[in-house]
C-alpha cells in the first residue's frame, strides 16, 4: 500500500466519521482532521503511531507490500486485540473528542475504509472472502463480497479455512480444492 493510498484510506476514513458526527448530531466534534485518521490507521496496522508508519524502513516495506497489508486487513476485520488498541489510540488523541463517538463505531469505519473491494460488485465487505486459489499460487490476492460469494461462481473448499472461498470450477466433486484433492 503507497503513501497515496493511505491518504485515500485516510481521506475516506475522515468522511465517514465526519458523516457519523452529522448523522447522530455530535456537536462536540466540530471537525475531524486527516492526522486523525492517519493515527487510526497506524493503530490498525499494529504501528504505535502515524511517524512509525511512514517513517520507519521495515515497517514502510512491509506495509507496501500488497499481501502484508491483507494479512493486516483480516487481522482488523477479526481480531478483538486490534479493536482494543484502535479504541486505545481513540482515547490517546487529545483534543479530538473523538472519545465522545461510539468506538465501535469509528472501529467498524476503519474496518470499512480498509476493506479491499470485491472482484464482482466493487464494493467494500469486511464479512466476504479471499478468493484461495489465487493467494496459493502467489497470484495477487482477490477478493470477494458476502453477497457475491453466495453465487453459484464460487464454492468452499471442505478442507480449507472458512475465509477463503474457490471458484466452483475448482472446486471437485468431493468438496476440496485442487491443493487438497491430490491429498
Amino acid at each position: 500500500m503507497d503513501m497515496e493510498t493511505i491518504q485515500e484510506k485516510a481521506n475516506k476514513l475522515r468522511k465517514e466519521i465526519e458523516l457519523i458526527v452529522n448523522i447522530h448530531n455530535i456537536t462536540c466534534v466540530q471537525s475531524v482532521e486527516i492526522e486523525y485518521c492517519y493515527e487510526l490507521i497506524a493503530a490498525a496496522f499494529g504501528f504505535n503511531c502515524s511517524h512509525e508508519m511512514f517513517i520507519s524502513r521495515a515497517h514502510k516495506e512491509e506495509l507496501l507490500s500488497l499481501e502484508s497489508y491483507l494479512d493486516k486487513w483480516k487481522a482488523i476485520a477479526y481480531d478483538s486485540s486490534v479493536h482494543d488498541f484502535i479504541e486505545k489510540r481513540i482515547m490517546e488523541l487529545n483534543g479530538t473528542n473523538l472519545d465522545v463517538l461510539d468506538s465501535d463505531w469509528i472501529i467498524s469505519a476503519v474496518q470499512w475504509c480498509l476493506t479491499p473491494l470485491c472482484k464482482g460488485c466493487q464494493a467494500p465487505d469486511y464479512m466476504g472472502c479471499f478468493i484461495g486459489g489465487n493467494i496459493n499460487w502467489g497470484i495477487t490476492p482477490e477478493y470477494v463480497c458476502s453477497s457475491c460469494s453466495r453465487s453459484a461462481d464460487y464454492d468452499y473448499c471442505r478442507r480449507c479455512t472458512e475465509d477463503l472461498i474457490y471458484p466452483a470450477s475448482e472446486i471437485n466433486s468431493t468438496g476440496e480444492c485442487l491443493s487438497h484433492s491430490d491429498k
